[in-house]
């Protein structure tokens, strides 16, 4: 996906860690993402319960399986009565629990549309080698980024991994003040040197 600085990486005790974390950095209690639903049901636990995020919910297309339209993020937006507290959106790529790859059309769509309405995009690819095709994963933090989007980047080894339990995710921005937030709760959320130590030969063997 592109060369990434090791200085803009914080790492936590899992995605869920980063979730809660991002709840305080980088919003305000009451402040409202765009979620497309069904969703991951852990989201409420992250976002929303200990620092009171809200969740604004933007319904999958139900008759064309559950799939992404920009069209109805955009509409949601506009028909809420609360725009001003709407700071963010939350897209997970590919998607949990629809298993659906979300198409470059979309990418390209919710990016701008978090351009013109100055949204913070949290990206969160926690499955992004978990897709049986050959088509290789798009990152919408790649394209985002190199669009300018204010959009920050979640991933951890729980999924593709399969080692949950070692409580290892990944977060990754260019936005120096909330970088510097996160690193200072990561105070609450430390990864042991044991576990990054072997995390690090595990992701430098190649051959394995």
């Amino acid at each position: 996906t592109g060369v990434l600085e090791p200085e803009n990486l914080v790492i936590q005790t899992g995605v869920s860690a980063i979730c809660e974390s991002l709840s305080f950095a980088l919003f305000d209690e009451g402040d409202i993402i765009l979620i497309p639903t069904p969703y991951y049901t852990g989201f409420e636990h992250d976002f929303t319960k200990r620092f009171k995020c809200k969740f604004l919910k933007v319904p999958l297309n139900s008759h064309n399986d559950f799939t992404h339209d920009i069209d109805t993020f955009i509409n949601t937006f506009e028909s809420s009565e609360q725009k001003e507290r709407i700071k963010g959106v939350l897209i997970t790529h590919p998607h949990n629990p629809t298993g659906e790859i979300l198409s470059h059309d979309f990418l390209e769509g919710i990016t701008d549309f978090c351009l013109s309405k100055n949204l913070e995009l949290i990206s969160d690819e926690i499955y992004a080698l978990s897709m049986h095709m050959e088509t290789p994963h798009q990152s919408l933090f790649k394209l985002a980024k190199d669009k300018g989007c204010k959009v920050h980047l979640l991933y951890g080894m729980a999924k593709d991994f399969a080692l949950a339990g070692l409580k290892v995710g990944f977060f990754y921005s260019d936005d120096q003040e909330l970088l510097q937030s996160m690193k200072n709760l990561s105070y609450f959320h430390p990864v042991s040197s044991q576990t990054q130590i072997m995390v690090a030969n595990l992701l430098a063997d190649d051959p394995f």
